[in-house]
């Protein structure tokens, strides 16, 4: 076997675990790895999403299926270009469903519920927040400028420099010393959440019990 029927076939062997990996990074914040955990991440979720195809087609196939990828890859037989594409169909899977795990945090909600931890994950406690159902709307305090900015979060980013964008949907502005109402937006985006803003949390709990004072006295 030549060396760039060799270099192809490696390619293949690790595009699932690219696709998977590539799906997790861009739905999920994280810091940026270096080369040998990236090139770790991909043979896992590569490995994986074959075994997981293979055991998925023996399970609902009515012939018995085998792995010919790897033999392919050691021996100079012929690439089963559909089992190439129900791998990444697989690991498409596979990058989704782990997103979703570091989303809504399931491994460290296990432990915290069983007591083992009282972490709650790798993330920045920023993106911990945002994330919550229970938070909708904040409060941003502009010490410079000495304004209160509320609205309820409608997206937000933390960048991997530890830069944070938030966007805001109906918002309203207020004095931070009288706390007169100085301007209402029907959306502000802020670029750089700098470091001298205070975020106040408001739960969606309070913030319902508010509005529902709000229609009594009306």
């Amino acid at each position: 076997m030549n060396i760039e029927a060799f270099t192809l076939k490696l390619f293949l062997l690790f595009l699932p675990g690219i696709i998977a990996l590539k799906i997790i990074e861009l739905l999920t914040p994280h810091k940026k790895s270096d080369f040998n955990r990236y090139i770790i991440n991909v043979a896992i979720l590569g490995i994986s999403s074959y075994i997981i195809q293979f055991a998925v087609l023996n399970i609902f196939s009515n012939e018995k299926c085998s792995l010919t990828f790897f033999d392919s890859l050691l021996n100079n037989t012929k690439i089963d270009f559909k089992e190439i594409f129900y791998s990444v169909v697989s690991a498409t899977i596979i990058g989704i469903f782990f997103s979703l795990v570091v989303k809504k945090n399931w491994f460290y909600r296990f432990f915290l519920y069983i007591g083992i931890t009282n972490r709650f994950g790798g993330n920045r406690v920023f993106d911990h927040l945002m994330n919550s159902t229970d938070v909708i709307w904040i409060t941003i305090r502009d010490q410079e400028r000495k304004l209160n900015y509320q609205g309820w979060v409608e997206y937000f980013n933390d960048n991997e420099d530890s830069s944070k964008e938030i966007f805001l949907r109906e918002v309203i502005a207020f004095d931070n010393i009288t706390g007169e109402k100085v301007s209402e937006f029907d959306s502000l985006y802020f670029p750089k959440f700098k470091d001298d803003y205070i975020l106040e949390i408001h739960l969606a709990k309070e913030k319902n019990e508010e509005n529902d004072k709000e229609e009594k006295n009306e």
